[in-house]
C-alpha cells in the first residue's frame, strides 16, 4: 500500500499505525515523503524497517503515488491519504470481496467522515458526500449489476460502472484496492492534474474492468477546517473535473450515446462557470458558460451567470464574502443549539 506524505506530522502516525494493524494480513507499506518541511521525516524514520520510505522533492500527490506504484511488489495496490485512517479489517474484507468477484479490477468501500479528533461526523458517508447520487437519484443497485449479501449482512456490489462514474465520481481514494495489471494497462495517475487525478484514473479503469463495492465504512476520512474549501480551490477542482470529462467524452459518446455526454458536459461547464463567478473571475466564468451553451440551450441558471458576469468583480467578492460569513454564523448557531 502507498501513502503520499507532505507536511502531515500531526496525522501520519495514526495513518501508519492503522495500516500496520491490519488483521490477518501482511501489507507492504510504502511511504513517499513528498518534500515535507515539518516533523514528518523524523516521525517516518522512527518506523525503521516496518515501512519502505522514499523521499523526493515536492512534486505533488500524483507523482508521489506514482513513485510508490513503481516500486511496489504486490499484485494488489492500495492507497491511503496521510490524514485518513484504515479500519483494522479493511484489507481482509476487500480480499473477501475479491474471492466473491475475482474478475474485479478495483474494489472500494464506503467510509466515515470524521473531524480532527476522529469523532464521527457522518457514518457510511459516500452517498451524502458525492453529489452524483443526489443529482441523478442514484442508488448503489443502479450502478452495479450484481449484489450479494454476506453472512454478516454486508452487501457487495459488482459490475461495469463506467456510465454512472462518467456522471460523477463516487470512489474515495483511501478506500481503493486495485490490481497492479489494471494500472499497467491504463497508466498511473496523471501528474499534470493537480486535483481529480484519482477520478481520471478510475474512469480509465472502469472502461476496461468491472469493479466491486463493499458497503461497509472501512476508512475514516478526516475533514479539516479549510481543507479544499476556498473558492480558489473549488475553481481548481471544477477546472480539472471539466478537463477529465472533456478528454474522455469521445470514448464515452461511443459507449453511452451523444445525449448523455452532451448533458454531462453542459452540467460540468455550468458548474465551472458558477464557481469561477463566485471566485471573482468574471471573464473566465463567461467563457465556461459559453462552453456549456455548446451542449445545451440557454436556461435560467446559465442566463443568471451570464448577466452576473457583467457586474463589477468587487461586487461579486463582496457578495461571496457575505455568503461565507452567513454560512459560518448559521453553522455556529446550529452548533450551540
Amino acid at each position: 500500500m502507498i501513502i503520499p506524505a507532505y507536511n502531515c506530522g500531526a496525522f501520519i502516525r495514526r495513518a501508519l499505525d492503522s495500516v500496520l494493524a491490519q488483521s490477518d494480513e501482511t501489507v507492504e507499506v510504502i511511504v513517499v515523503d513528498d518534500g515535507s518541511t515539518d516533523d514528518t521525516p523524523s516521525i517516518l524514520g522512527a518506523y525503521n524497517s516496518r515501512i519502505r520510505l522514499i523521499q523526493q522533492s515536492n512534486q505533488g500527490v500524483a507523482m508521489a503515488r506514482n513513485r510508490g506504484i513503481a516500486v511496489a511488489r504486490g499484485r494488489w495496490l492500495a492507497f491511503l491519504d496521510a490524514d485518513d485512517v484504515w479500519h483494522a479489517n479493511k484489507i481482509k474484507n476487500q480480499l473477501r470481496a475479491e474471492s466473491q468477484f475475482p474478475d474485479a479490477g478495483l474494489i472500494f468501500t464506503d467510509f466515515r467522515l470524521v473531524d480532527e479528533e476522529e469523532c464521527c461526523l457522518v457514518d457510511a458517508a459516500a452517498k451524502s458526500y458525492y453529489g452524483v447520487f443526489r443529482r441523478h437519484d442514484l442508488e448503489w443497485s443502479d450502478i452495479f449489476g450484481q449484489m450479494v449479501t454476506t453472512s454478516d449482512d454486508a452487501v457487495m456490489y459488482y459490475g461495469n460502472c463506467f456510465k454512472s462514474l462518467f456522471l460523477g465520481n463516487f470512489i474515495k481514494t483511501s478506500t481503493v484496492m486495485i490490481r497492479r495489471d489494471c494500472i499497467q494497462n491504463t497508466g498511473a495517475f496523471d501528474a499534470s492534474l493537480t486535483t481529480e487525478e484519482d477520478y481520471d484514473l478510475w474512469l480509465k479503469v472502469s472502461l476496461e474492468q468491472p469493479m466491486a463495492y463493499l458497503n461497509m465504512p472501512l476508512v475514516d476520512v478526516r475533514r479539516r477546517p479549510g481543507q479544499l474549501t476556498s473558492l480558489g480551490n473549488a475553481a481548481l477542482v471544477a477546472e480539472n473535473s471539466a478537463r477529465v470529462v472533456t478528454r474522455i467524452a469521445d470514448v464515452a459518446g461511443k459507449r453511452l450515446g451523444e445525449s448523455v455526454v452532451r448533458q454531462r458536459l453542459s452540467v460540468i461547464y455550468r458548474h465551472l462557470a458558477r464557481v469561477r463567478l463566485l471566485a471573482g473571475n468574471h471573464a473566465l466564468a463567461r467563457q465556461a458558460a459559453q462552453q456549456s451553451l455548446e451542449f445545451k440551450n440557454m436556461d435560467l441558471a446559465l442566463f443568471g451567470i451570464m448577466v452576473w458576469s457583467y457586474f463589477p468583480e468587487v461586487l461579486t467578492r463582496w457578495l461571496a464574502d457575505g455568503f461565507r460569513a452567513t454560512r459560518r454564523l448559521v453553522s455556529m448557531a446550529h452548533g450551540g443549539s
